[in-house]
């Protein structure tokens, strides 16, 4: 056993007997923790010796498990997908009640009034697209450093850093 194994899989001895002097009461603890769906191997075949179909039972509830929490991620996605589209038709809806009667008062004479309503809601939409187009290039990015931090270091590949300038193959000489 190598000391890499020692540490993923300590090996807890047991304390030295008592001797008969000693009055104390002494108690061993031994911690096992890990970062998994499942338990290590050696854990699995415990549970196995212990109690038969333990480990067929702990893979078909992380089985179970992991099911619930992709059908519970699918459900919430598309709430959160129609919850967005509402919030599109209510705003288009508005912006064009706000456009057509600005439009309106000016063709009423209320020129003054109309042109106001009908520029200040021309800029709501101008703004908003520029906004949402600046929010959803920042998260591109946040996601982009994310995925290159998950790849190992010198895998990164020169067409995956985003570059004005053209790469070394393109450039001409």
């Amino acid at each position: 056993m190598d000391e890499d194994d020692e540490l993923t899989h300590p090996q807890a001895e047991p304390p030295p007997p008592l001797s008969a002097d000693e009055a104390e009461v002494r108690q061993f603890f031994q911690m096992i923790s890990y970062q998994a769906p499942l338990p290590p191997p050696d854990m699995l075949a415990a549970y196995e010796r212990i109690l038969p179909g333990a480990a067929k039972r702990i893979f078909d509830r992380m089985e179970r498990q992991a099911d619930h929490r992709q059908w519970a991620e699918k459900v919430k996605l598309e709430a959160d997908i129609m919850a967005q589209k509402k919030g599109q038709y209510f705003a288009f809806i508005m912006g064009l009640i706000g456009l057509i009667g600005g439009f309106g008062l000016i063709w009423i004479g209320s020129s003054a009034i109309g042109l106001s309503i009908f520029i200040s809601t021309l800029a709501a939409f101008v703004a908003v697209f520029i906004v949402g187009k600046s929010k959803q290039g920042k998260a591109l990015e946040r996601q982009l450093s994310e995925f290159r931090q998950m790849l190992p270091r010198g895998l990164e590949s020169p067409k995956m850093r985003p570059s004005i300038e053209p790469a070394e193959s393109e450039r001409a000489d």
